[in-house]
């Protein structure tokens, strides 16, 4: 494939153990259809004759109109129904009964490589940091592979992915194969570099700021608080110029005792642009367990941090602005949290996106069951140029983390309305273990019992 094009299928059909998903290119979007759905849509694939005027008191009536205005399903001669711009993802020789096939999302450690040496880095990243990393054709080999097995969207993260000279090349890559690209990054970029990326096919820019100048300085480096703001003006100018390319963006704040008073300052900012905002604890993994370990939030602080987020999203400014205030953990005070306890699993947010909807990726190209777990050789699994994505989602290694079970969530009565649950990775970063087909240990972040 030349990577500069777009794929010739807008839709994937993709068998799952709940019926399948109709994945869309154009959109990056997917919809989960059922047993019924499915097969009609492969027999229709495969050249079986259905006529409209059959179907009109059929419960796939529906699903066909919906299916018309999207233009997968046209209507030919004599009302015979025609499927067009759709492929069908090959179906693994057997299909996971509990969970997704493949993933939907890689998030791609492109390097560990940094321009910057922050106290609180989960991949201790560095300007010196030694590695292998994979060559850009094995990137796309990579990224071939995932699209064969029907992945939407390509996170590049890091390290500093921009500290890599071939980042733009492989960004063209991802959108050829009709990937969401979204990009993680640390913002102290170059006047080059920042016009790249402006215009490099990035749908989403995650940039990492940890608070006021003093604050953000202290953890990453003097000067590093200006250089966002700058990247900041320079994304709000682009977007102002473009505005049928607008960029998504999000900040993103890693909250420990050291910041979580200028959360407001954080949201204040955020609207200030228009921009999204992303709050998740500190966790003790790379550096920040060593320079960072006693700024982790006890469980009475972040219940006070979560309650001080809602009060935040319900400032009549913040609301005014439309912009979105993400907190990924244990986001008990939120009315709005939408209770998908019924959808199929991983739908029901009974799970973060590790080894659910997502797989991760390191710089060599080997997988991981979740990159803040990416030092810890017994998480890491095969190479993804050695084996099928098939095989390397399935493996024994993912699948341990995958299956460990939590301990304290089933019986909540905020889990899968207002919690994800349990997270596995501060478990184990916090000293917990997996014991069998259990998970061992407490998360830091629940503060259920602390609720009447």
């Amino acid at each position: 494939m030349n990577f500069k094009s777009k794929p010739p299928c807008r839709f994937a059909l993709r068998k799952e153990y709940f019926g399948g998903l109709l994945l869309d290119f154009e959109t990056t979007s997917y919809e989960l259809i059922t047993p019924k759905e499915f097969q009609f849509l492969k027999k229709l694939k495969d050249g079986e004759s259905f006529f409209l005027q059959d179907l009109q008191n059929s419960e796939l009536k529906g699903s066909i109109e919906k299916l018309q205005q999207k233009n997968i399903i046209q209507v030919g001669y004599r009302g015979k129904l025609l499927i067009v711009n759709i492929r069908e993802i090959p179906t693994p020789r057997k299909i996971p009964r509990d969970y997704l096939s493949a993933p939907l999302k890689v998030f791609d450690t492109y390097t560990r490589r940094c321009n910057l040496t922050c106290k609180h880095c989960y991949a201790s990243s560095g300007p010196n940091f030694i590695e292998v990393r994979r060559t850009l054709s094995q990137t796309e080999m990579i990224m071939r592979k995932f699209y064969e097995v029907g992945t939407l969207e390509w996170n590049f993260t890091g390290g500093e992915p921009t500290a890599i000279p071939d980042l733009l090349d492989a960004i063209r890559m991802a959108n050829g194969f009709g990937m969401r690209v979204s990009l993680n990054t640390n913002g102290c970029w170059s006047s080059e570099i920042s016009k790249k990326i402006l215009t490099s096919g990035v749908k989403e820019i995650i940039i990492s700021l940890e608070g006021r100048e003093e604050t953000n300085d202290k953890r990453r480096s003097t000067e590093t608080f200006k250089r966002v703001v700058k990247t900041l003006n320079q994304i709000y100018e682009y977007n102002q110029g473009n505005s049928d390319k607008k960029l998504e963006v999000v900040l993103n704040t890693a909250v420990g005792k050291d910041n979580v008073c200028d959360i407001e300052f954080m949201v204040r900012l955020a609207t200030k642009y228009g921009y999204n905002i992303k709050f998740v604890p500190l966790k003790p993994s790379g550096r920040a367990s060593k320079n960072l370990s006693g700024a982790i939030l006890s469980i009475k602080e972040y219940m006070e941090f979560a309650k001080r987020v809602q009060q935040l999203r319900e400032d009549p400014e913040v609301k005014e602005s439309g912009i979105s205030i993400v907190l990924r953990h244990k986001d008990l005070f939120c009315p709005d949290y939408p209770d998908k306890s019924n959808f199929p699993y991983p739908f029901n947010c009974s799970q973060c996106s590790a080894l659910t909807t997502a797989m991760d990726i390191l710089p060599d190209g080997r997988v991981v069951a979740c990159s803040f777990l990416m030092d810890r050789p017994e998480f890491i699994g095969p190479n993804i140029l050695d084996v099928s994505v098939y095989n390397a989602w399935r493996h024994p290694t993912m699948e341990r983390f995958r299956r460990a079970q939590k301990q304290d969530c089933a019986n909540c009565r905020f889990y899968m309305k207002q919690c994800r649950g349990t997270c596995r990775s501060t478990v184990l970063l916090c000293g917990g273990k997996i014991k069998g087909n259990k998970l061992i240990g407490k998360d830091p972040c629940c503060f259920k019992d602390l609720l009447s």
